[in-house]
């Protein structure tokens, strides 16, 4: 029923087709772009239209912030349009759809953009106070940027298994993941790099999100990602800035699983997007609710999350290192396989599973 597209190019023609299933609903409904490269022709998509009456809510959908997630994305984006959108008000709910906020990376099928930036740790106030919040990165700086090129499949797998035991009885696995995951400000070639100063993708996306949220009383932001959690499974992720508990939002939205990015639940994360919606909407006195849909891929565990890291690294060292073609491949593939992967089940249950948060969270928020 829903098309998975091959490429960020036909990702964009599927969802710029829909404009006018869209503009049946809201007449006033425009296309707008930011160009983000015109020699590779990757740009920002959004369709928006203000509510036509009475300006009470806004429904706010964003995809491909880590490039590579795009893919799902798209198909999120039409399963909205198709299921979901003509249940809206046109009278009192105003809409913006974002396609790929990443582009380049979805283009490259890697999360970061052009310059190796994650764009979802990357809305900072104030760089210059960055640098010292991640300070068991650096300690682990070898383990997780190695400065040789990959080899074999079977010889990286080997030598990863050892550094992983090696660190893990210096560290813990709490400490690991959190000091790779939460996002480092000083090595513009590491994993999980947020930048020193904002984006061109994030300094559009600052633009909408100021330009729009205003305009309604309230606005239910909902953004797509892939990667984290139990396979088959999609997490709603809350920013600790919401005030409501995780097991109130699984209650409330009728959802199996909800967390919060802390390191109980999830884990930390410096400048993510979700906190910046909440601090505009506190700025114009509005009230939002900003989540990310988080559908599993690898799964949960010990050894699922060592797996990742080994594939986010490894992915990694493709940008700083000459890598024979043969280890391109399986090191691609299996990066792929953490944010898209190729079994028609998980994609069946992920089209479920969005279908039931979408569902849940704009009934509860009186969308629909």
């Amino acid at each position: 029923m829903y098309i998975t597209p091959d490429s960020y190019q036909q990702s964009r023609d599927l969802f710029l087709k829909d404009l006018n299933t869209i503009k049946s609903h809201w007449k006033s409904a425009e296309h707008s772009s930011f160009v983000v490269s015109e020699k590779e022709d990757l740009t920002i998509d959004w369709i928006s239209a203000n509510a036509t009456q009475t300006p009470e809510k806004l429904f706010f959908l964003s995809t491909g912030l880590h490039g590579i997630e795009g893919y799902l994305g798209s198909i999120m984006l039409q399963l909205f349009v198709n299921e979901f959108m003509l249940l809206l008000d046109p009278k009192k709910v105003g809409i913006v759809l974002v396609h790929c906020i990443n582009p380049s990376g979805m283009e490259r099928r890697y999360r970061t953009n052009s310059a190796n930036v994650d764009l979802n740790r990357n809305y900072i106030d104030n760089f210059s106070d960055m640098r010292e919040t991640n300070p068991d990165y650096p300690k682990l700086d070898k383990f997780f940027n190695p400065k040789s090129p990959i080899k074999s499949e079977g010889q990286t797998k080997f030598i990863y298994i050892f550094q992983t035991l090696k660190w893990l009885v210096l560290f813990g696995t709490g400490r690991i993941r959190e000091a790779a995951l939460m996002g480092q400000y000083f090595d513009p070639s590491g994993m999980y790099f947020g930048g020193v100063e904002h984006q061109p993708e994030t300094k559009c996306m600052m633009k909408l999100i100021k330009d729009w949220i205003p305009r309604h009383q309230r606005t239910l932001h909902l953004d797509m990602h892939t990667g984290y959690g139990p396979r088959y499974q999609m997490t709603l992720v809350q920013t600790p800035t919401e005030r409501m508990t995780s097991q109130d939002a699984q209650v409330r939205f009728n959802v199996p699983l909800v967390a919060a990015t802390n390191p109980e639940e999830f884990y930390q994360i410096n400048g993510e997007m979700a906190d910046y919606i909440y601090k505009e909407a506190k700025r114009s006195n509005r009230k939002v609710y900003s989540a990310a849909f988080e559908f599993g891929t690898y799964g949960e565990g010990i050894l699922q999350g060592a797996r990742s890291l080994l594939t986010t690294i490894a992915a990694n060292q493709l940008l700083i290192n000459q890598t024979p073609f043969n280890s391109k491949h399986w090191v691609m593939h299996d990066y792929n396989e953490l944010y898209f992967p190729s079994e028609p089940v998980w994609l069946e249950a992920a089209i479920d599973n969005g279908r039931l948060a979408f569902k849940g969270i704009l009934e509860a928020e009186g969308f629909i």
